[in-house]
Order: structure tokens, then C-alpha cells, then sequence
């Protein structure tokens, strides 16, 4: 029994020492070139969006990794890139992948050595790309109107633009007979085109989209042709004309004769007609708002008709107009803008100015045709207006010659005549 034993146990010593000798052939087999450091994967990544292709944004703190390996359409596709040396870890690396099909793309990337040996385990990220479904889906942004008044500008006005919108660009044919262009952003719901060509019928506009805030590359909508609208002249809206006075202006119309009467539309020989009025007053202005802004291109006035006044009683003999599109203006004439100098000339041509120095043809024109004026046709354009009286034809108990000076303004009624802003 005990030669059994001992048979036993030298048979398995045996075996354990063979199976020993065994386990470190198959270590050795790894061990003879050295210990195996594998390379560590990219530590973060972002895939930026793009048309047919994206950009991968990638971080790597590895030290060994040498070499970036992508795959993509389930590893039937791939490509290698360098890892640049001696990047600082917190710096990202920007690489570009071409060609590639529209919709959604999943990716695997591995980190290696130079050798692409010691490959990383795969870092999976999904991205999406851009294409021409996306490009026709996409449309121009939409216009209320494109317009010019004669001889100026093309004004553009839009409507609100798609949230992924970026811009619209125009193109049109310049006054030098060139095609030209102009970049509008999508916060502008006004656009003035100055050069576009008189004899240019239509524009032409297109819009640019960024698919996404990250996306590396922007999409554009076909152009899209528009006939260019001429602005007729028209008489401003009277209705909206309102009583307004800037700092240093005091209203002073009298009683019953109050500013609203230059805009009532009624003129002498209307029964019970009235105008305004600041005969006796300090002031030789008048101001007011015409409650929307237009380029005025001409105007008339009417002036009182009894024989004792037309032609004499506080009537202007020549006059200056301002404008201004703002309301931040005062009595200070430099605030302003200069829209002209206009004077009252009788058709006789007499220059004589106490009572009934007139001919019924002066008469009828002054109080029931009423004289035109002319505005230049490069007058801006303006909301409030201030006429300021240089010269008068006369003062009641003051015959001779004319009188000036904060004297006072009679007038009867005041029609414009102009293109509104679009």
C-alpha cells in the first residue's frame, strides 16, 4: 500500500511540472519581444455636419497614439490620419471625410501606432450629412415688395425669414451694366439696392441655410427672379397728418385757427373754411408730423381769398422746408434736413404788396387753384416737416415794402404729394 502512494504521488508531481513547463511555453510566445502596451482610444469626439462630407473633432491625451483609423458603412469603408506630434492634449485635431452618401453615418475610431500595431478599442460615434434632398427642400425667403420710385434706389421690403436661414444674396445688373451682388442679413426687413441699372426690369435673389448650428458648410436655394415695381406718385394720406412740435417750437395757431386746418380739405371759397393762423405770434415756423414717411416730390398751397388779405395779410412771400425722418430735431435749422426754398410769385408779376395790389387771375390762383411747388428729386425721405418763413408779402396796418421776421403764417390748406417708404 505504501509503494501505491508513493507511486501515486511522484506520477503527479509529474504531471504538475509538465503542465507548469506548458503554461510558460504559452507566455513566452508573448513575452520574447517584450511587454504589449496597447494605445488608448481618443478620449472624446464631435461630428460636425456637412455637404456630402463631415469633420471629426477629436481629443486625444494619448502619448503612443500615432495613427487615427476610421471606418464607416459598416467597415466597408475606411481611412487613416496622421496624429500630429507634439500637440498639447487640450488642443482638438480636425479631420475631413469626403464623399460620403446624405443621411445618418455611424463611425469607429481607433487609435494606434505608427505601425498601426496595438490598435485601441473602437470609439463609436453617429453623425449625419447633408445633401441634394436636403438642397431642394430648401426655398427663398419671401418678399413684400421690390420697388423704386423713378431715377432711386430699389427697396427691397422681406418677410421673416426661416430660422435657418443666414442670408439672402441679390443679384441684379449695376448702373456700369455689370452683374453685381449684394448680401443681406436675415434681420433685415428693409434692404436699399442704390446702383441698381434704370433700364433693369427684374432682380434676382437667392437664400443661404445652415442646416444646424455646428455645420461646417452652408446651403444655398435656387435664385429666384423678381420684377422690380415702380412707385407712383401719389398724394400723401391727410388723414394721418398730425399735430407735432419739437423741443424749442411752441404750437401757436389761434383760436379757430388751428393746424389741423392745412389738412381738412377745405379752401377757400368753401363756406366756413379755415386754416391756420399765428398772425401776431413770435414764431416763424410751423411743424408738424405726417404720421408716415415718404419722399415728397411736390406740394400746393392755398392762402386766404378776401381782396384786404390774398397777396398781403401774413401771406408767404418766400419760404424754406425741412425735413427730418426722426423726432429728434429742435429749433436749431441744422438738425434738420434741407428739402428746399420755394417763393410765391403772382402771375402778373407785380411786386407790389399793399391791398389790392393784385389781378383777379393773381387772386384766383393763389386762394382757389392754388400754387404747386416743386421738391428736387434727390430730397430724402422724411416724416416730420418744419416750414420756416423768411419773407412775407405784408401786415395789416403795415403797407410798403415786405415785412420779415417771426411776423406770423396764414395759410389755408397744404396737400403733398410723394412716394410713401416701403
Amino acid at each position: 500500500m505504501k509503494i501505491y502512494n508513493c507511486f501515486l504521488c511522484s506520477l503527479l508531481l509529474v504531471v504538475a511540472l509538465l503542465s507548469c513547463s506548458k503554461m510558460n511555453d504559452l507566455h513566452d510566445q508573448y513575452l520574447e519581444n517584450g511587454e504589449i502596451i496597447y494605445t488608448m482610444k481618443v478620449d472624446s469626439v464631435k461630428v460636425f455636419s456637412g455637404k456630402n462630407r463631415v469633420m471629426l473633432r477629436y481629443y486625444t491625451t494619448s502619448p503612443n497614439a500615432k495613427k487615427l483609423l476610421v471606418y464607416w458603412n459598416l467597415r466597408t469603408e475606411s481611412h487613416v490620419f496622421d496624429i500630429p506630434d507634439n500637440k498639447n492634449a487640450e488642443d482638438p485635431v480636425d479631420v475631413y471625410i469626403e464623399n460620403l452618401d446624405e443621411g445618418p453615418v455611424y463611425f469607429e475610431l481607433f487609435t494606434s501606432k505608427e505601425n498601426m500595431q496595438n490598435r485601441s478599442v473602437p470609439y463609436n460615434m453617429e453623425g449625419f450629412v447633408y445633401g441634394s434632398i436636403y438642397q431642394q427642400s430648401l426655398i427663398n425667403r419671401g418678399v413684400d415688395a421690390i420697388v423704386r420710385v423713378p431715377g432711386q434706389p430699389v427697396i427691397i421690403t422681406w418677410n421673416t425669414a426661416d430660422s435657418k436661414a443666414t442670408s439672402c444674396i441679390v443679384k441684379y445688373t449695376n448702373q456700369s451694366g455689370a452683374t453685381a451682388y449684394q448680401t443681406v442679413p436675415v434681420n433685415e426687413f428693409r434692404t436699399v439696392i442704390p446702383d441698381v441699372s434704370e433700364n433693369a426690369e427684374t432682380i434676382e435673389y437667392q437664400t443661404t441655410y445652415l442646416p444646424d448650428l455646428d455645420a461646417i458648410d452652408v446651403f444655398s436655394s435656387d435664385f429666384s427672379q423678381v420684377s422690380i415695381g415702380e412707385i407712383k406718385e401719389q398724394q400723401l394720406d391727410k388723414s394721418k397728418f398730425l399735430r407735432w412740435n419739437p423741443p424749442g417750437i411752441a404750437y401757436s395757431g389761434q383760436t379757430n385757427w388751428h393746424i389741423e386746418g392745412l389738412w381738412d380739405n377745405t379752401w377757400a371759397p368753401t363756406p366756413g373754411a379755415l386754416g391756420y393762423a399765428n398772425a401776431g405770434s413770435a414764431t416763424d415756423m410751423i411743424t408738424f408730423d405726417m404720421g408716415q414717411v415718404a419722399k415728397i416730390s411736390r406740394f400746393k398751397m392755398h392762402f386766404r381769398d378776401a381782396n384786404t388779405l390774398v397777396w398781403w395779410h401774413y401771406m408767404l412771400k418766400r419760404f424754406e422746408v425741412y425735413g427730418s425722418a426722426t423726432p429728434d430735431v429742435n429749433a436749431d435749422l441744422s438738425t434738420w434736413q434741407y428739402l428746399g426754398t420755394f417763393e410765391t410769385v403772382k402771375l402778373s408779376g407785380s411786386q407790389r404788396n399793399p391791398p389790392n395790389h393784385f389781378t383777379a387771375e393773381d387772386k384766383e390762383y393763389a386762394a382757389y387753384t392754388g400754387i404747386d411747388f416743386s421738391v428736387t428729386d434727390d430730397a430724402p425721405y422724411v416724416r416730420y416737416i418744419l416750414i420756416h418763413a423768411e419773407e412775407i408779402w405784408g401786415v395789416p396796418g403795415v403797407p410798403g415794402a415786405q415785412n420779415t421776421v417771426g411776423i406770423g403764417i396764414q395759410l389755408m390748406e397744404l396737400t403733398l404729394w410723394g412716394y410713401p417708404e416701403y
